[in-house]
């Protein structure tokens, strides 16, 4: 389904991410309705929907803005339910560029996470919902930047760890390995998280980490069969 664009930029989203859409709007609708009244609560639930997925998108578009910069043509963004792609046209033909493209995603994300974490402080903001809403935004932001910085594939770690591998050895081919086998790790390691945080502590929470860590598994299993990256025209992001 087309969104629309932004910057010149196609963006798209496929059904999985209409639906996490739906169960966030469930989800804050039901913490607001404890906070505010009920024309507020709507006002704060769509509002904060929003600022979530936007914070997907931005992180797309920080992709796609660099990699068109470096003369790759970008075709769109397509978001879905563990985050989004930005699809290139061409691959990149540098190591450099590689790493500089995979890089911008979690910067962005970063870079807002840090001023949104602080804005409380720097606007001496004293309500206390909306520190709370800036805060939820801020650590949202950095855990999508630091879960992307994981090194393997097809994180945009993995891609930093592909582009370092073939920068140091001058074979790209070398550094496609060295990601699907860090991403294989990764996976395994995430399905074991999300298992023992459902057990532990949230079903909910855990059952969707440990889906994450499948898709992880999963995307490096089919990279490894293809002796290619599936996403070998496309930057890849998470959540």
């Amino acid at each position: 389904m087309r969104l629309g664009e932004v910057l010149g930029i196609e963006v798209a989203a496929d059904r999985s991410w209409l639906a996490i859409a739906s169960v966030l709007l469930v989800a804050f609708a039901v913490v607001f309705r404890g906070w505010l009244e009920p024309a507020p609560a709507a006002v704060a639930t769509f509002a904060v929907t929003g600022a979530v997925l936007a914070s997907i998108v931005m992180h797309e578009l920080a992709h796609a803005l660099v990699a068109r910069r470096l003369g790759m043509e970008v075709v769109g963004i397509t978001l879905f339910v563990f985050g989004g792609i930005a699809h290139l046209r061409d691959h990149p033909s540098r190591a450099d560029h590689a790493f500089a493209v995979a890089l911008a995603g979690p910067l962005a994300n970063l870079l807002v996470g840090g001023l949104l974490i602080a804005a409380p402080d720097l606007l001496s903001v004293a309500d206390p919902l909306t520190v709370t809403i800036l805060t939820y935004l801020g650590v949202f932001n950095a855990a999508v930047g630091l879960f992307n910085l994981l090194p393997g594939h097809p994180l945009d770690g993995g891609v930093l760890v592909r582009s370092a591998v073939w920068a140091r050895t001058g074979d790209p081919e070398r550094g496609r390995r060295a990601a699907r086998r860090c991403g294989l790790g990764l996976g395994v390691v995430t399905i074991a998280a999300g298992v023992s945080l459902a057990v532990a502590v949230s079903v909910p929470d855990g059952l969707y980490l440990a889906a994450v860590g499948g898709f992880l598994l999963h995307a490096a299993r089919q990279a490894a069969r293809l002796h290619a990256e599936p996403d070998s025209d496309t930057v890849p992001a998470e959540t």
